[in-house]
């Protein structure tokens, strides 16, 4: 079994076996020997086994999954099951985007999210981007940091996620572009062993509108994956990458598994296996997980 593909449902749409004969059928017109399938989870997500393939297999059951409201993730069988996972955390492991909530405490929410917006599409320099909503801010309280924490909600499928690969040796890393008050927050919530983010500069009580140095940006989340792996000594193809923004496409096409994650159009134009409509659960079945191994 030299290949597998993962189809994977979500909240509106269940895998059937129609879906699951026109997976076996689309390989096996682009000359692939289909060996077997199994449930990961009954009518959520099921592994299709198969040897051979052309070289546009990959991408005919991709575009015929994203219209028919599936995900669908092909890849070798050898080394699916990763040793670590690196997640971005706005917009994937919780569903804000922080800088915008606090900009709703100065009414300029709708400014700050048009810049937030072309900077995940990559139209905007992230680190020019990140300084210009932030200098936005500045003189607002500090207090509203913490309060803000208990606002957050967490991407469904997140803490499974965590949890059963933790419970199978993987080491679970944070690596955000947003702010480490709130990187802390979420690593405590989920379980992650380190996190990464960006330190706010605090004057008088006061968010004094300007970052402290270094800027973590897609260069600082590429190079964490690396030293991420060296640490704990691993190759970079035996980890699992998830994000939604252009600061997350290095370290994307550097590991294993790069997922783009309901990501924005240019991102998921880039990366090389993307979940458009399930949630962070895919990334389980995606390595081969069963239901019964989720915590």
């Amino acid at each position: 079994m030299e290949n597998v593909a993962t189809l994977i449902g979500s909240i509106d749409q269940q895998v059937n076996e129609l879906a699951i004969n026109q997976v076996i059928n689309t390989i096996s017109e682009h000359q692939g020997a289909v060996i077997r399938h199994a449930w990961l989870c009954e009518g959520e997500a099921v592994d299709v086994f198969f040897d051979g393939g052309s070289t546009n297999l990959k991408t005919t059951l991709e575009v015929w999954a994203q219209d028919a409201g599936f995900d669908v993730i092909v890849q070798k069988t050898a080394g699916r099951r990763k040793k670590a996972l690196l997640a971005d955390m706005e917009s994937t492991l919780i569903k804000e985007e922080m800088l915008e909530e606090l900009a709703d405490f100065v009414g300029l929410r709708g400014k700050v999210e048009e810049i937030t917006t072309r900077a995940m599409n990559g139209e905007l320099d992230f680190k020019a981007a990140l300084k210009e909503r932030l200098a936005l801010l500045k003189d607002l309280p500090a207090t509203i940091l913490e309060d803000l924490c208990k606002k957050v909600t967490i991407t469904g499928g997140a803490k499974e996620l965590v949890a059963t690969m933790r419970a199978n040796g993987a080491h679970c890393v944070i690596v955000s572009g947003g702010f480490k008050v709130f990187t802390n927050y979420v690593a405590k919530q989920l379980g992650f062993d380190e996190n990464h983010g960006n330190a706010l500069d605090i004057q008088n009580g006061k968010i004094s509108g300007e970052m402290l140095e270094p800027v973590l940006d897609k260069h600082s989340k590429r190079a964490i994956l690396a030293d991420t792996a060296k640490q704990i000594n691993i190759s970079e193809a035996d980890t699992i990458t998830v994000g939604d923004g252009a600061n997350d496409v290095p370290m994307l096409l550097a590991s294993g598994l790069g997922i783009a994650y309901h990501a924005k159009p240019a991102v998921q134009k880039q990366a090389s296996f993307n979940i458009r409509y399930a949630n962070l659960r895919a990334l389980l079945w995606a390595q081969g997980y069963h239901a019964k191994d989720l915590k």
